[in-house]
């Protein structure tokens, strides 16, 4: 990392508390979350060294070895060039030797790039790259098609495609259609007031674990910052991202930037019809920060509902879906009485009159 990253961070850490030092206010803690992005661009991402990208080439080929080429390249240029034949054995030579380098350039890199991804792709996850190719997930893509839309028309340019496409798998919601119950619970969500909290909610050691374990293989979302970088970026801004989470908590506020996300729209299989909407799948990718305070916030949920479960109610099921969010079948026998259940008796209030079904 270049010396002149960490002094600029450094700096920027030192304005980020002389200027957002209380985050009373939703709009206040906007205001620390753009200062924060900002900085994270223009310091880190903008000044990052951007490898060339070679059309057709694969992710293993980098500069020196398209220099090696370049070399060999030019001195077969200048052996077929020759016109004078006391020099043919002396170019010839210079060929034959920058060939050689460039090969064995070309197989050390490949084996480096291979190692790599045996460590820490294969290795790690053998559900990943390896099985999606082997299974034939990795489809090129298609060609854009035309639609017709409900009055028989036809989408003829790629904007009008897009829309339609997008309409059509995402409906905006129109509230004047909706049922008395959905307008029941829209009333109620508007109405929640959260509850004031005192204290910090969130510890930088839980914070440290979230951003360690966070996957540098995803896409970002709409603000352009990556996995790698976070945790990059973690060094410095740590302390002031966990005031700002702790303010979301206290606030019971959760940022307007890291609900808005990118939406990326994918064909399924490039070969059935494209003119089926039912061939394409919407996603919406999220910012990073966004998903690690819903983490804190479902973290901080399940050590609140678990001490409300029955140690013996599904056993260990309950627990591991709330905390880890993996799906275990419960151990107990097939016919077996159920003991405990959710009407045990709370240490602030009555037993509950609902039974475990």
């Amino acid at each position: 990392m270049p010396g002149d990253i960490e002094e600029e961070m450094n700096e920027w850490s030192t304005d980020f508390e002389c200027n957002h030092s209380n985050l009373n206010t939703p709009a206040q803690i906007d205001a620390a979350i753009d200062f924060l992005q900002g900085g994270i661009i223009t310091r880190i991402i903008s000044k990052g060294a951007r490898r060339r990208k070679y059309r057709n080439r694969p992710e293993w080929w980098t500069d020196e070895v398209e220099r090696f080429r370049k070399v060999y390249l030019r001195k077969k240029d200048l052996f077929y060039r020759n016109r004078h034949r006391e020099y043919s054995n002396h170019l010839h030579s210079e060929m034959t030797a920058a060939k050689v380098k460039f090969v064995n350039k070309l197989q050390t890199t490949r084996k480096k790039a291979w190692d790599k991804f045996v460590e820490n792709d294969l290795k790690v996850n053998p559900w990943g790259v390896v099985y999606k190719v082997a299974a034939g997930k990795f489809h090129e893509a298609g060609v854009l098609s035309c639609f017709t839309r409900d009055d028989d028309t036809i989408t003829l340019t790629q904007e009008e495609t897009m829309r339609h496409i997008l309409h059509a798998l995402l409906p905006d919601d129109d509230p004047e259609i909706n049922n008395y119950t959905q307008r029941q619970e829209q009333r109620d969500y508007i109405g929640i007031v959260p509850r004031n909290t005192r204290g910090d909610r969130f510890q930088g050691e839980e914070l440290d674990a979230i951003i360690n374990a966070l996957s540098t293989n995803k896409a970002p979302g709409v603000d352009g910052i990556k996995g790698n970088v976070v945790k990059l970026a973690h060094k410095w801004v740590g302390p002031s991202l966990l005031k700002i989470y702790n303010a979301c908590w206290r606030l019971g506020y959760f940022p307007t930037a890291w609900k808005t996300g990118r939406l990326v729209i994918l064909l399924k299989d490039p070969t059935q019809d494209f003119g089926n909407l039912k061939n394409y799948r919407p996603i919406v990718l999220l910012p990073a920060y966004g998903k690690i305070l819903e983490k804190l916030i479902k973290h901080a949920l399940a050590q609140a509902i678990i001490p409300m479960h029955a140690e013996a109610q599904h056993q260990r099921s309950v627990r591991q879906r709330l905390v880890a969010g993996a799906p275990e079948k419960s151990q107990e026998k097939r016919g077996a009485p159920r003991t405990g259940g959710v009407n045990q008796e709370l240490s602030d209030g009555p037993k509950s009159t609902l039974h475990a079904r």
